[in-house]
């Protein structure tokens, strides 16, 4: 409690981390702010053409290109969000030396910062379900529980992350690899029901595969919210969560030193 106090007495800090790191990831661009659009956007036509016009894959009784992109927008969230802080403590290597403040507040900057790429997104995910003729479904306030899950999956794996890139480098070598083989896990490309019955509870104990079901089921009520799933999701984000408060809490003294 006294770390989380400490943290929040320095929001002025990780306002000004935020705001400079997303000003600068495109910084000299031409496009800007819109290649937070145009990744899931161009993802998405990819996906349509591959998966549903050749590979033929079901979409849960939505048009293919509102489903894939459902999914990527809260994926995208979590991949960028992780990716970013995992190297935020290594890229910040001046401040850590020679300014005192809670290092926490370095990936919790970062994953912020994704956090605007991903409202961004949702502004192409309304226009495509008008285009579409998509209704939303009544149950559409479990979307919240989904996304909080996302976030503190996110945080926690970008503590653990961040903290154990700086003793071991190939955390940031290793995490793309991880999250590429990770997306295929998950029903992004692909519905819960392409699952073999028999995998499915096992499938489901993958939290991000829970918690985009979740979604699905409260935008497009094609199934159900899988509560069931959505509590073990929580629960297993809830203890990496934890996890990765110790152990960043246990090495934050040495980062200063080795990095």
């Amino acid at each position: 409690m006294k770390n989380l106090l400490e943290i929040i007495k320095h929001y002025e800090l990780i306002y000004f981390l935020f705001l400079r790191d997303f000003k600068s990831r495109y910084k000299q661009s031409l496009l800007g702010f819109a290649w937070a659009i145009i990744q899931p956007v161009v993802m998405m036509i990819v996906f349509t053409v591959v998966f549903s016009k050749i590979g033929r894959f079901p979409s849960e009784g939505v048009p293919y290109p509102v489903f894939s992109y459902t999914n990527l927008l809260p994926w995208l969230f979590f991949v960028r969000a992780t990716t970013t802080a995992i190297t935020s403590l290594t890229g910040h290597a001046t401040l850590l030396t020679k300014i005192n403040f809670p290092r926490a507040v370095l990936p919790i900057s970062s994953i912020l910062s994704s956090v605007v790429d991903f409202l961004l997104g949702v502004t192409v995910l309304v226009l495509l379900m008008i285009i579409y003729k998509v209704p939303i479904s009544p149950g559409f306030i479990w979307i919240f529980p989904a996304l909080f899950g996302i976030f503190l999956l996110s945080a926690g794996l970008s503590f653990l992350g961040s903290a154990v890139n700086v003793f071991y480098r190939d955390v940031n070598f290793t995490w793309p690899i991880v999250s590429q083989v990770w997306m295929y896990l998950c029903p992004i490309i692909y519905p819960v029901s392409m699952v073999p019955e028999r995998f499915v509870n096992l499938y489901m104990l993958n939290p991000m595969a829970s918690f985009l079901y979740t979604i699905q089921g409260a935008i497009f009520g094609a199934h159900g919210i899988g509560a069931n799933h959505l509590l073990v999701a929580m629960t297993i984000s809830s203890v990496i969560f934890l996890l990765g408060i110790v152990v960043f809490h246990r090495l934050e003294k040495d980062f200063a030193d080795i990095i």
